[in-house]
């Protein structure tokens, strides 16, 4: 099993290539349909994982203010994908400059999110959590995403 660091880092770069396609896709409206489903299947199953397998422990560092702020970061961005997504659902018009502009916007968020993520959160994670350890959240990621998956984790609250 690999650590939960390498699990992520290989999400991570799945959704931004997708979010990369998402914005350059501007033309064909059925194409970016199909990558923003992908796009949104593939994070919010991420999210909902990342929240329970790696927030959760992030928050639970009570003697680390840094770390537990991570943790509820991680939360307030994921709420604010969430949000994203759920405008870019409602509307149909996938070509348009409004649908446009709200999918660079997420593509942007994804980006800083990832960025900051792969630095300081990972660098927190392997501060307070031994290889074994990040092993065990690696599987209780995957068994998170399992559950989502089948409808029965309703969104965390930070």
């Amino acid at each position: 099993m690999p650590e939960i660091t390498a699990l992520l880092r290989q999400e991570h770069d799945e959704a931004l290539t997708l979010a990369d396609r998402l914005c350059q896709e501007e033309d064909d409206a059925k194409a970016r349909r199909e990558i923003f489903h992908q796009l949104k299947e593939a994070l919010i199953l991420h999210s909902r994982a990342e929240e329970v397998a790696v927030y959760e422990a992030l928050k639970d560092c009570k003697d680390d203010e840094e770390a537990v702020k991570m943790g509820h970061e991680g939360y307030v961005e994921h709420a604010l994908v969430d949000y994203l997504f759920e405008k870019l659902t409602r509307s149909s018009a996938t070509t348009s400059p409004s649908w446009s502009a709200h999918a660079m916007v997420l593509k942007e968020l994804l980006e800083h999110h990832v960025e900051e993520e792969q630095g300081e959160a990972f660098d927190l994670l392997n501060k307070h959590f031994d290889a074994p350890e990040r092993e065990k959240m690696a599987e209780a990621f995957l068994a998170a995403k399992e559950t989502a998956a089948a409808g029965k984790t309703p969104r965390s609250a930070a």
